[in-house]
């Protein structure tokens, strides 16, 4: 393809040139939502170029995208590590928004799984549920959707907390 092909000139000019790799790994989980691509990327930038903190934070969101929560705990303090501890807004609000979750409970159906504070769930749990599958029922035959892969889905109590999931940082308007 024409980005093998422009991708094999970039690394013969710059082996350790991982960034080509993180950038493809944004654009995909960013504009495409595939989460799952996006993570193989940025492992891939890694591969090139292991002192790259941004890629940790970058692997790190598509594996929150993933459900992959531990995993993405462990990219973003990477991160920590790789920047000598410098702040990134991004990553540290990603693992500020970790925290929150510490005391979620998981609850699903068989398309949907949903982390939420165990102290709602009893309340949440009857009626999103049923929301979550009823509005995929209605949806997916309207946009011609043939999905397979499960959505995660992060209930939160907080606006903050919210928007740091939604958006990365918090005080953004999220909706």
């Amino acid at each position: 393809t024409e980005f093998q092909e422009l991708s094999a000139k970039i690394l013969a000019d710059d082996p350790a040139y991982g960034r080509l790799w993180l950038t493809v790994s944004d654009l995909v989980g960013e504009r495409q939502r595939r989460y799952d691509k996006a993570a193989d990327l940025a492992q891939k930038a890694l591969e090139t170029d292991p002192t790259d903190a941004v890629a940790y934070t970058t692997l790190g969101e598509a594996l929150m995208n993933l459900g992959r929560t531990d995993e993405a705990e462990k990219a973003f303090n990477l991160g920590v590590e790789k920047s000598k501890r410098y702040s990134d807004v991004k990553r540290d609000n990603w693992l500020e928004a970790l925290t929150a979750m510490r005391g979620f409970v998981l609850v699903q159906t068989p398309r949907f799984k949903v982390r939420m504070a165990s102290r709602e769930a009893k309340v949440f749990e009857p009626y999103l549920l049923p929301l979550l599958e009823e509005a995929w029922e209605t949806l997916a035959p309207k946009y011609g959707l043939a999905l397979t892969p499960v959505v995660y889905v992060d209930a939160f109590h907080s606006a903050d907390d919210f928007s740091v999931r939604s958006v990365g940082v918090p005080g953004l308007p999220a909706l």
